[in-house]
């Protein structure tokens, strides 16, 4: 898996140590402060690990580096990554995870965002990008408080894997469903991409990592396409759509 270039985990460190508080910590389930830190800087560090690829992939495109700065309790990213004018959505999974998973209160009934971006504009999105991001061992409550890359590098191992992408409206139309209280085991969620019958598990006695607690549209990492020619994909639609759409105004 490739690796980050030097000062790009530090400041993803300190990003997510910034927005401490500045969390919306019960969108999928009550974390401990620890836990939502480590979310912070693993989500970062999959957008940090994109761009790099992507910035590779297209050297002469308009690609801005992700925002490390920290908006209020409440309040949306207008965007994680964007090639162009294409505005993609990262989602940072362990290297040991396989599923592409979005609650779905976050959608109204057609795909839309039911919420809005910091602006007031509503949310946009062309591709869905999975990425997943190794950190060995895995962060504790005991590794808040590094004070150099150094301290990080010598207790850590970090490095990441792009995985696929899809677009919105690909994935919008070929998502599955799974419901909140099934077990969040491997064979479990497979069977939830496959429309199989699941094991369900007791929301409230069995330990919240072991059954899910809000309903997610899924998908497996392993129907995920190549991010670059879904990305030359959107590229082309996009022309055809201007085309169609010079060619109407000049009727």
């Amino acid at each position: 898996m490739p690796g980050f270039k030097y000062g790009q985990v530090w400041k993803c460190y300190m990003f997510a140590r910034d927005m401490i508080g500045n969390h919306n910590e019960n969108m999928i389930m009550k974390r401990e402060t620890w836990e939502i830190f480590r979310d912070d800087f693993r989500g970062k560090l999959g957008e940090v690990g994109l761009w790099n690829e992507l910035k590779e992939m297209y050297p002469n495109a308009d690609i801005p580096e992700p925002d490390f700065s920290v908006s209020p309790k409440g309040q949306w990213d207008i965007l994680d990554l964007r090639v162009d004018d294409i505005i993609i959505s990262v989602k940072s999974i362990k290297s040991n995870a396989d599923f592409f998973m979005i609650e779905t209160k976050r959608f109204d009934e057609n795909g839309n965002f039911r919420y809005r971006n910091n602006d007031g504009s509503p949310i946009k999105i062309d591709l869905h990008v999975l990425v997943k991001v190794g950190i060995s061992p895995e962060m504790d409550e005991n590794d808040m408080g590094y004070s150099s890359t150094k301290e990080i590098w010598d207790n850590k191992r970090i490095f990441y894997k792009v995985m696929g992408g899809i677009t919105h409206d690909n994935f919008w139309r070929l998502k599955h469903i799974a419901h909140r209280g099934i077990k969040c085991n491997k064979d479990n969620l497979n069977k939830a991409c496959l429309n199989l019958e699941v094991e369900t598990g007791n929301i409230k006695t069995d330990p919240k990592t072991e059954v899910l607690q809000q309903d997610n549209y899924i998908m497996s990492d392993k129907s995920l396409p190549n991010v670059g020619y879904v990305l030359e994909s959107i590229k082309q639609d996009k022309i055809f759509k201007n085309l169609f759409a010079d060619i109407f105004n000049s009727i």
